[in-house]
C-alpha cells in the first residue's frame, strides 16, 4: 500500500534551508530519490532554494516562465514538486527586468481603465439618446449619473495609472 505524506510546511522550509546551506558550502543539488540527496560540486554561492508545486489547473509553461523571469533554475522535478534556485544578489539585470515587467503591468492597468471609462462614454451617449418615456424619467437620471460616475472614476483612476508609469520609467 502506498500512502501519499501530508504537506508540512515546517519540514518543507527545512528542506530548502539544508540545501542552501550545502549549496553555500559548494554543493548544488543534483537529484533527490526519497530521502537520498545527490549533489555536484559548484561554486559556493549565497543562494536561496525553493521547492514548489504548480497549482492544479495552471498553464505549466507560463509558471515556468514567471520563474524564470524572477531568476530562479529549475534544477528537476520530483513527484510534482519544482526544485529550483537562484543568487541572492540578483544584480541590476534583474531589477531592469523587473521595472520593464513593472511598467508593462502598469500600461495594462491604465489602458484597461481607460476602456472602462470608454464604455461609461457609449453608456452616457445612450442613455442620452435613448426614447424614454416621462414616466421613467427617473431611470434615465439614474443611468446618466452612473455614466458620468464612472467616466469620472476611472479616469481618475487611469490618471493615477499614468502618473504611476511616468514615475516608474522615470527611476
Amino acid at each position: 500500500m502506498k500512502a501519499k505524506r501530508r504537506f508540512s510546511y515546517a519540514e518543507h522550509r527545512e528542506e530548502e534551508a539544508f540545501l542552501e546551506r550545502h549549496h553555500g558550502e559548494g554543493r548544488c543539488l543534483a537529484s533527490k530519490k526519497g530521502d537520498v540527496y545527490t549533489f555536484q560540486e559548484v561554486a559556493p554561492l549565497e543562494v536561496e532554494y525553493r521547492i514548489e508545486v504548480a497549482e492544479p489547473g495552471t498553464d505549466i509553461a507560463s509558471w515556468k516562465a514567471y520563474r524564470e523571469h524572477l531568476g530562479f533554475t529549475l534544477l528537476f522535478v520530483e513527484n510534482g514538486q519544482h526544485y529550483m534556485f537562484r543568487e541572492n544578489n540578483t544584480g541590476e539585470r534583474l531589477e531592469k527586468k523587473d521595472r520593464a515587467f513593472r511598467e508593462a503591468h502598469v500600461q495594462s492597468a491604465a489602458i484597461r481603465r481607460v476602456l472602462r471609462a470608454f464604455f461609461f462614454v457609449i453608456l452616457a451617449v445612450a442613455v442620452y439618446m435613448a426614447p424614454v418615456p416621462s414616466e421613467m424619467l427617473w431611470l434615465k437620471l439614474a443611468l446618466a449619473a452612473l455614466s458620468v460616475f464612472g467616466v469620472v472614476f476611472f479616469s481618475l483612476q487611469a490618471i493615477a495609472e499614468m502618473q504611476l508609469l511616468k514615475a516608474l520609467q522615470d527611476k
